[in-house]
């Protein structure tokens, strides 16, 4: 038992060794692989917040890029490879929550990175049912040329309308129609400005 305990230190001293190695090296796809096959969800956790906090130490010289290409990887090899529902659900999760927090980054990360993220957290949103999700990047999305404007706003109201058509043609009504459920109608937003001007101060 001693030496059977012993082993098993010395396995996860290599194991991390290994994974302090992907770090240095920005090889985050392989640790990744590793955690997923091993259906380490801390591990999976640990990966994506080295691969942001490394990004956010690098500043102007981030590569976002290399960033939404390991999550992309992340989200293709969650979907695709993971057999285990609770294990997939929580990986995708955890993904979800790492695009989350680069497209709500600060200006550090270009306007076509940000664009990326949302277009890849709409995927992981519909991938985990999450219908609320979908449609508040969406909502969001749209609303871009009243809270940013100029060519960034249009941008990212054309993202949008894309996107949208882009659910519809998953072909999953009932997904669809959850979303528009929470996405809320021109007229409805403009008649309840109207009656918030025309109701008397107190």
């Amino acid at each position: 038992d001693e030496a059977m305990a012993l082993d098993m230190d010395k396995l996860a001293r290599v194991v991390h060794l290994m994974f302090e190695r992907c770090y240095e090296d920005g090889t985050y796809n392989h640790a990744l692989g590793v955690a997923f096959e091993a259906r380490e969800a801390g591990k999976v956790d640990e990966i994506l917040n080295r691969l942001l906090a490394d990004a956010s130490a690098a500043g102007a010289g981030a590569d976002y890029d290399a960033v939404l290409d390991t999550l992309s990887y992340a989200l293709d090899a969650a979907s695709t490879l993971i057999p285990s529902k609770a294990f997939r659900t929580k990986s995708l999760e955890l993904i979800a929550s790492a695009l989350d927090r680069v497209w709500n980054a600060t200006a550090a990360v270009l306007a076509a990175a940000k664009r990326h993220a949302a277009c890849k957290l709409v995927h992981c949103r519909q991938l985990l049912g999450d219908d609320r999700g979908v449609a508040d990047v969406i909502v969001r999305l749209l609303d871009a040329p009243r809270l940013q404007g100029g060519e960034a706003g249009d941008d990212g109201a054309l993202l949008g309308l894309q996107l949208c058509f882009d659910i519809v043609d998953s072909g999953d009504r009932a997904f669809v129609a959850k979303v528009a459920g929470h996405i809320p109608k021109c007229g409805d937003e403009e008649e309840g400005t109207q009656q918030s001007r025309s109701q008397p101060s107190s």
